[in-house]
């Protein structure tokens, strides 16, 4: 069913009264930190296990031959043998590891993998399945692209700085460095690679041994940006810019004779043409302005054919064996074959594509969530393969007895564990992939919530909150959603809380206001006062009494839960508390701001009574151990901090996610930490806690 909210609000008190209030407060005798229930003195915190659900998200797939794949994911490689059964971990990367860039030799023998956090070369063998080399990148810079050179048995990769090459047959040797200087998109040829010097007519041609830098005669001004290769290696195009900026520049594309070096076409075009906006084949060069596609026959004659999804932008253009296909913002895929260029739509996205790669006639493509699909151009056939596509892991929960854990994705998909990580329920939001922003077991009855916070407008979004039928995976009770525009509203963050006993439910809504309902049925009880802008965070007292919450404005308020009535509103940290948890007194909270610190503060005053940690970036997610002595927040390269909250002494560094930590939650008893992750998967950290 669906609940609808009764348009009436509470009075908030006047601004004058709520100084007056937070001045009484003040005036009063400095509060004891812990007058109530002292957390906890913990003096370490030792990980005695670690296990992980997922395979992180797909961000590049590499087809090979008898229907495998070759896997790069956000967590590890995989491989896929084209059954449909759970693919192979190669490796897992066990730490921060942002993919950069990957590669299969020709033979597909040989998979590379590029990640930053430090910069490292990957190197697996794929056909005993095993990773055989990571050594750091040897030279300035990261890695931002890969090709094989076969007749030399080279791996050529363009970095930050440059051009450097590895011998294929020695992985663990150094780089040997080709050329220094800014190198656009790489075209690999028939036993060579080229690539353009930005803001140059140089055009370096290697092997991975020897390095030829030719000057290309371009017009007086122009200065070369993007090569491309046509499928054969056997037809080369650069294009070049004229210009001093973007709003001025004009393009042109070229055809360079590989024996001269000199160019044998010129197409001229009056705007910029960037990297996915240009393909090539042994007899067209084809562009698109995301509108239309231009085919421009080697011959001289010009073809201009619309795009048959007028709604849906092309985003890149790529040349295969069977002619030229475009893939569109939605994920969508075009095929224009030779002839009349006619455009076949191979089928509708649902997803924006992240990565997509032309293989002979086919094209694999990777979309924003992990969903892997191969489309055959000539025969328009499609394979769609979704083991991958979990999307980043946004919000994690336990339940009160620690039975079981739930984890929401940016894919639309909340999955429900038991405590060993062992998939129960897999319960699945209708639409196109929404992000599940949050995701709670009401406190009494252990029932499933999830929240949205699904972007449909620049000043729009779902807020949709759902309770779950676990057994028939629908949603029994939906609230909000109502999607309007609002003024003001550019982001929007969803948060579901629980009174400790489960009977009331707090909601947030992209209107910045917050809605109180029955924590069984969903019903509304009533609506507070809206926020001047949007709400950060909202969390319940440990007796239930109070609940605060922040905002974007860097306002905090705090509510009586017995009538709602605002008993005080202040000022507090700039840019407001990015999430917070209240300690067992009900008259501190533990809290991370703007700037990244954590802190402790008085809830009715503000007053910020102990700087515990600076975590070099801002989170929107901390979690606090039952006792109240210990907090754990996310640091920004992957890792997790747990702090003592009575000394605010760093205890453990918890590593081995390789993307940030979105999410984490303390089970009952305090011995283990689920933390979620943009990397896709959960982990659980068992804990041996020391206190005195």
């Amino acid at each position: 069913m669906r609940s609808t909210p009764p348009r009436h609000h509470l009075t908030a008190i006047s601004f004058a009264a709520a100084l007056l209030v937070v001045s009484a407060c003040s005036d009063s005798d400095e509060p004891d930190i812990f007058e109530a229930t002292d957390p906890v003195d913990v003096t370490s915190v030792a990980v005695t296990s670690a296990d992980r659900w997922g395979t992180g998200y797909a961000v590049a797939a590499h087809p090979l031959a008898d229907d495998r794949m070759a896997v790069v994911t956000t967590a590890g490689v995989y491989l896929a043998d084209g059954s449909g059964d759970e693919a192979r971990e190669i490796e897992a990367f066990g730490g921060p590891a942002q993919v950069q860039a990957s590669a299969v030799s020709p033979d597909g023998s040989v998979l590379v993998v590029a990640t930053n956090t430090p910069a490292t070369v990957r190197w697996y063998d794929l056909v005993e399945g095993e990773p055989t080399a990571a050594l750091d990148v040897g030279v300035d810079g990261t890695v931002r692209e890969f090709a094989f050179v076969d007749a030399t048995n080279r791996l050529v990769a363009v970095t930050s700085t440059g051009v450097v090459s590895w011998d294929r047959s020695a992985p663990d040797a150094a780089a040997t460095p080709l050329a220094e200087g800014q190198i656009g998109p790489i075209a690999r040829l028939d036993g060579r690679i080229a690539a353009p010097v930005l803001d140059t007519t140089e055009l370096i041609m290697t092997d991975g041994v020897t390095v030829d830098r030719r000057s290309i005669a371009l017009p007086e001004g122009a200065t070369l940006s993007i090569a491309s290769a046509s499928p054969d290696g056997g037809t080369l195009g650069v294009t070049s810019g004229l210009g001093s900026n973007e709003f001025e520049r004009t393009d042109a594309v070229h055809v360079i004779d590989l024996a001269t070096m000199a160019p044998t076409a010129t197409i001229e075009y009056d705007r910029p043409i960037r990297p996915l906006e240009f393909a090539i084949t042994s007899t067209v060069v084809a562009t698109s302005d995301g509108a239309e596609l231009t085919i421009n026959r080697l011959s001289g004659e010009t073809i201009t054919s619309a795009s048959p999804l007028p709604d849906d932008p092309i985003q890149s253009v790529l040349a295969t064996d069977a002619g030229i296909a475009t893939v569109h913002r939605s994920g969508a895929v075009v095929a224009w074959t030779a002839d009349e260029w006619a455009p076949s739509v191979l089928g509708q996205g649902n997803v924006t594509l992240r990565f997509a790669g032309a293989h002979g006639a086919d094209i694999t493509s990777v979309d924003f969530d992990g969903g892997i699909t191969t489309w055959g151009i000539d025969d328009g056939s499609r394979t769609d393969d979704e083991q991958f596509a979990t999307g980043e892991a946004t919000a994690s929960a336990v339940s009160t007895d620690g039975g079981r854990i739930a984890v929401a994705t940016a894919a639309g998909i909340a999955v429900v564990l038991d405590d060993d990580l062992a998939e129960q329920t897999t319960l699945v939001v209708e639409g196109r992939s929404p992000r599940i922003d949050t995701v709670e077991f009401n406190p009494e009855s252990a029932e499933v919530v999830t929240g949205l916070a699904e972007r449909l407008g620049d000043l729009a979004f779902d807020d949709s909150v759902n309770f779950w039928d676990e057994d028939t995976g629908t949603p029994t009770v939906t609230i909000g959603g109502e999607s309007e525009d609002v003024a003001g509203c550019s982001f929007f963050v969803n948060r579901v809380g629980f009174t400790p006993d489960g009977t009331l439910m707090s909601t947030v809504s992209h209107d910045f206001s917050i809605g109180i309902h029955d924590g069984v049925t969903g019903d509304y009880i009533v609506t507070l006062e809206p926020f001047a802008s949007s709400v950060l965070d909202t969390d319940f007292s440990r007796s239930g009494d109070l609940l605060v919450a922040s905002s974007d404005d860097s306002s905090v308020k705090v509510w009586d839960t017995e009538d709602f009535e605002l008993l005080t509103s202040y000022v507090a940290a700039p840019g407001g508390l990015q999430a917070f948890e209240l300690l067992p007194d009900d008259s501190t909270l533990v809290a991370s701001d703007l700037s990244g610190r954590l802190i402790v503060m008085d809830i009715m005053s503000g007053e910020i009574l102990e700087v515990i940690a600076e975590l070099g970036s801002r989170t929107s997610a901390i979690a606090l151990s039952d006792d109240g002595g210990v907090v754990a927040a996310p640091l920004g390269d992957g890792t997790v901090g747990l702090w003592s909250t009575t000394s605010g002494e760093q205890l453990t560094t918890l590593t081995g996610h390789s993307g940030v930590v979105t999410d984490l939650d303390f089970g009952p008893g305090d011995d283990w930490l689920v933390t979620a992750s943009r990397d896709g998967t959960i982990r659980k950290w068992d804990l041996d806690t020391t206190t005195s």
